[in-house]
């Protein structure tokens, strides 16, 4: 059956607005998988100071609801003021302060962030990450939430083809110490200028995918405006191999069948957690949003969405939008913006990002009663 409605699993999300921060992208990897719109090695750090300002704004223009703040990059940890930034989010009354970081600083740095953090969020990439480094900083951070119960932590694999058994492995450690994991399929980059690309008013409307391990600059794809690299452009196909491919949809999509007595149903596949519940006519399932991914059930054009009300974006440059999306623009931080007050209609073909996924969406209004509205 069609899925008619989504919204998040956690209750707590209720009468608050999750705003996905970007401070910057400045990295200490170069993922092949990870394009130059997002990455690089030379941008300025954001200082303190236009942190704090950005804080306090934020805290002025939304001092209604609950602030739940996720920090992004490129790499966040490696700005020089970030245990200060986040310290001051939680002085300025910030209530969730989460992180999203590739595990490379010491364990030592990590205790130290987790002070001010609620959740960290370690994605693992192979490419580049010291394995044993990684585990340590990871198990450390465990141990400090055993003793602090309403943290959180859970580990991101960034499922690299070629590297399936590394990843399984990686994950064994983890459950053995009862981490929570989830497989993240790979939207690929494609190479920058390679000679078979084609472009169309100077952008790429086809071209090659930068295969694991390559080292040059990569690129998204883009097809009259938008971005095709995802879970549904063409060439994604060639980026897993089918028995990579039959292992990532047999460890992610399990017992699809729903209950039909109107309660939820919940699934927790692979050590993974839940975050999302969808909703058919009858039935509800929860669920974490990449298996609404690998299922390719996430075209969402034409809904009601909460973006903008639930959840904000600021950009690296200080932008701020309804959601990871951008599908719109709300204004600038530096000069002032404002937030609708109510849902909008999606115009977006694809939702790609796992933090939009769970924002609340209905596919019509008579469907309304099945979603908590805030």
């Amino acid at each position: 059956m069609k899925t008619i409605a989504v919204e998040h699993s956690w209750h707590e999300m209720d009468s608050s607005v999750r705003i996905e921060w970007n401070l910057g992208k400045r990295c200490n990897y170069n993922c092949s998988y990870c394009d130059q719109l997002t990455h690089d090695n030379f941008s300025d750090f954001l200082s303190f100071e236009a942190a704090k300002n950005t804080i306090d704004k934020i805290m002025e223009k939304c001092r209604d609801k609950r602030i739940r703040i996720s920090l992004t990059g490129g790499e966040p940890t490696i700005n020089p003021s970030f245990l200060n930034i986040i310290k001051y989010m939680k002085e300025a009354g910030v209530s969730f302060v989460s992180v999203t970081t590739n595990g490379s600083r010491t364990r030592e740095f990590y205790i130290q962030a987790m002070e001010y953090l609620d959740n960290i969020i370690f994605s693992y990439h192979m490419e580049y990450l010291d394995r044993k480094k990684y585990v340590d900083a990871i198990l450390a951070c465990n141990e400090y939430i055993q003793k602090n119960p309403k943290k959180r932590l859970h580990v991101h694999v960034m499922m690299l083809p070629t590297m399936f058994n590394e990843a399984v492995l990686f994950m064994e450690t983890l459950k053995k110490n009862d981490i929570k994991t989830v497989m993240r399929r790979i939207r690929p980059a494609f190479k920058v200028d390679h000679k078979e690309n084609i472009y169309e008013d100077g952008r790429l409307v086809d071209g090659v995918i930068a295969e694991p391990f390559y080292a040059g600059p990569t690129t998204l794809l883009f097809y009259k405006g938008n971005s095709k690299a995802g879970p549904n452009c063409s060439k994604d196909k060639d980026y897993y191999s089918d028995e990579e491919n039959v292992f990532l949809t047999e460890n992610r999509v399990k017992s699809l069948s729903r209950q039909t007595n109107g309660s939820v149903k919940t699934k927790n596949n692979a050590g993974s957690f839940v975050n999302v519940i969808t909703y058919t006519e009858s039935d509800a399932t929860e669920e974490n949003v990449n298996d609404i991914l690998v299922r390719k059930e996430n075209s969402y054009i034409g809904w009601k969405c909460w973006s903008g009300v639930q959840t904000l974006m600021i950009n690296s440059q200080d932008n701020v939008f309804n959601a990871t999306c951008q599908a719109a623009k709300f204004g600038n931080i530096r000069t002032g913006f404002d937030i609708p007050a109510g849902p909008t209609i999606c115009t977006k073909q694809w939702c790609l990002c796992a933090a939009d996924l769970n924002t609340t969406k209905i596919k019509d209004d008579i469907y309304q009663d099945k979603i908590r509205i805030i």
